[in-house]
Order: C-alpha cells, then structure tokens, then sequence
C-alpha cells in the first residue's frame, strides 16, 4: 500500500485507472464500502489511487496493499481545489470516483485550473431527503446534493436511496444505477469465530443484544436504550452492547444512569471486528430515524442472526423485504421497539432462512454495477432503476 503524497506511483499496472476521491475515511460504512470495492477493483485488474484525508480510520489500515494512497492536506474549498488541481495535472485521471457530495465544488474548481477533462462518477451513500432536514447548515447541503446531478454518472446505494435521490435532483429513475454494499458471506463468518474485543467492554456478557453504528443523532440509541429499560423482568439476565463511538457518548452514559441500566447497557466503543460480536448476540437492534442502506442489518442475516429494525428511510425495509426477514416498527417508539425485541426471542427465525435475504447483495454484482458506472463495461443486463 504505496502513500504517495500526490502522484500515481510509477509502479501502477498498465489497463484501467480509477481515482477515488474519498477525503476522510471515517469510522462507518462509506469506510467499509471504499475498502471492499478497491479491493474488488484491483482483483478485477484496475489500478486504484484512493484520495484520502488522514489515517484516523479504522479502515486506513484495512485498505488493499495494491491500492496507491494519495494523501491530502486539506479540503478546504479554496485549498483543496488547488491541491486537487495539482493531482489533476500530474495524474491526469480518466475517470474519478467520488464519494463525497461536498467536494464537487472543489473538485470542479479544481479541473478548470488543470485544464483536463475526466468521467465523474458521484456515489450517493445517504438519503438525501432526510440528511437535508437533519441538517444544520440546510442550504449548503442542498446545493451539495444539486450539484450530484452534474457528473455524467450515478451510482446509489439501495433503491430508495435512488428513489430519493431522482425526486430531489429531478432525475428519471433509471439514471441512478443501484450498487447494494457487498456482503461477502464467507468473509464475515470467519471473521465471527475470532473473539469479540472492544475498548470499553473487557468482559463478553452471556446473554446479549447488540447495536451497532456512530453515537450520533441519527442512530436515535436514546430510543434502543428506553425500549431495553422497558423489558424490565421480562429478560432479567439479558443485555444491551452498543459498539460505536460518536459525540453522544456523554448523553447517552447520563440516560443509562438516569434509568438504573449501569451493568446491563454497555457503550463498548468502537469494535474493529463487530462480527465476532454478532455471531454471538441473541439479535442485532437498529434504532436508526436514518439509514443510507442499513449494512449491519444485511451482515447480521449473512451470519444468521435475527434482527429487528425501525422502518426509517432508507434501507431496512428493502433488506428486510417488507418485515419478511425482521420485524419493523416505527421510529422514535421505544414500546413498539421493546415489544418487536421480545416476539424475536421468543420466536427466533431459521438461520438459514435469515441467510437467503442476502444472497442478492453479492460482491460480484457491486463490482459489475461500479465497473458500467466508471465506464469499463457495457450495463445492459444490470438493475438501473429506482
């Protein structure tokens, strides 16, 4: 894993070139995303420079040895433009993959001053809608998301996400391709059989649900940890594992300790192998008021593992085909929540059953999908519509 500062490494292979501009990795699922498809890009025989901001990632570490990392400075809208022009001039891409709505500004700024052309391919990893009204700045996010519709492909991740997506930028559905999050089923249930390790937990509990994601708003945990308090002496011995750090941390220790749940919920912190957790969890709880795909969920069902989620734009319900494969309830109702937990306990679904759901988030199809948005092949037999 070569770290240029900002050039290709003359070492690159020969054949089809991808620059992918990701800025900081972060600690969720874009992290996840830009790990699994590199690497599906460099086994395919395209070479991949993946534009980063920082190695705070758990995923910097993850990133495939033949990726070329390109570090960069700063994304400041006049800096960034101008580190990015210099990359532009030096590297002359053919095509750049984005993942970041936020740099299309720079990233145009950036091609005038370079004076070169390339294939823009935008990536939408949110449902656009609902970030829009969460957002605190609404008018910048929303000119962000407009200038989406400016690339000349792409790509979302579930098809509600496109659906979103068309609406707000006024887009025919079949504009937007849809490439799920892989699932890559054998990888996962290796990874389970390690032991479960995160930073705030020594011990794992012996009977336990678990949650997992970014302590933020969106994740709406204050929710998860209500309907927990409400199973009461209906599962005295069970408890709650949330794995995930975020700016909620200090909120959420105050509503465990203002509900007596010190011992029986536990904020462990970010786990670099959630799926040791997982496999051995009784069922996976997502609380979210918003998701982009909701991949915990579809990694849950590849490992058997019963899941209950809330209904919220945008993923579960499609992974879930409508409750078939886990309950749903509605955002925000914490008894609805505690009473979805307790029917799944009591009636724990098939693991192989729970498996069938993923079989059609497959890493070859993502790798097929991204392969016609970037222009390497023809999309003819692929899913295009929202």
């Amino acid at each position: 894993m070569p770290v240029m500062p900002l050039s290709r490494s003359e070492a690159a292979a020969p054949g089809p070139s991808v620059s992918m501009l990701v800025g900081p990795l972060g600690k969720g699922g874009i992290g996840k995303i830009v790990v699994q498809l590199t690497e599906a890009l460099i086994a395919s025989g395209v070479a991949v420079d993946l534009l980063l901001l920082g190695r705070d990632s758990p995923y910097f570490t993850a990133l495939p040895k033949g990726a070329n990392i390109v570090m960069l400075r700063s994304l400041h809208p006049i800096a960034g433009a101008l580190e990015l022009a210099r990359y532009l001039r030096r590297c002359k891409p053919r095509v750049i993959l984005n993942h970041r709505p936020r740099l299309i500004r720079q990233l145009r700024w950036a091609r005038s001053l370079a004076g070169v052309s390339f294939r823009l391919v935008n990536v939408i990893h949110t449902h656009l809608s609902t970030q829009l009204r969460l957002a605190d700045k609404p008018r910048r996010q929303l000119r962000a998301a407009q200038s989406l519709a400016a690339g000349d492909a792409l790509v979302a991740t579930s098809r509600e996400v496109a659906a979103d997506a068309a609406g707000l930028l006024r887009l025919l559905p079949e504009d937007i391709l849809i490439a799920y999050p892989a699932i890559a089923a054998g990888d996962l249930q290796m990874r389970a059989k390690e032991s479960p390790a995160a930073p705030c937990l020594a011990q794992v509990p012996e009977s336990f649900i678990v949650a997992i994601g970014r302590l933020e708003e969106e994740k709406d945990f204050p929710t998860l940890i209500r309907a927990f308090a409400q199973l009461g002496a209906a599962r005295p011995s069970l408890q709650l594992v949330i794995l995930g750090e975020g700016r909620a941390r200090a909120a959420l220790e105050s509503l465990v300790a203002q509900l007596h749940l010190q011992g029986r919920v536990h904020l462990a912190g970010f786990a670099a192998n959630p799926y040791a957790w997982l496999a051995r969890a009784r069922l996976l709880a997502l609380s979210s008021v918003a998701e982009a795909f909701g991949i915990v969920l579809a990694e849950a069902l590849a490992l058997g593992v019963p899941v209950v989620a809330t209904d919220c734009p945008s993923g579960p319900r499609e992974i879930l085909v409508d409750g078939r494969y886990g309950r749903l309830v509605p955002p925000g109702n914490p008894a609805a929540l505690a009473e979805a937990i307790l029917a799944t306990l009591d009636a724990s679904p098939d693991p192989d059953f729970l498996r069938e759901a993923v079989r059609r988030f497959s890493p070859e199809e993502n790798l097929r999908v991204y392969r016609a948005a970037l222009g390497l092949e023809d999309p003819a037999d692929g899913d295009r519509s929202a």
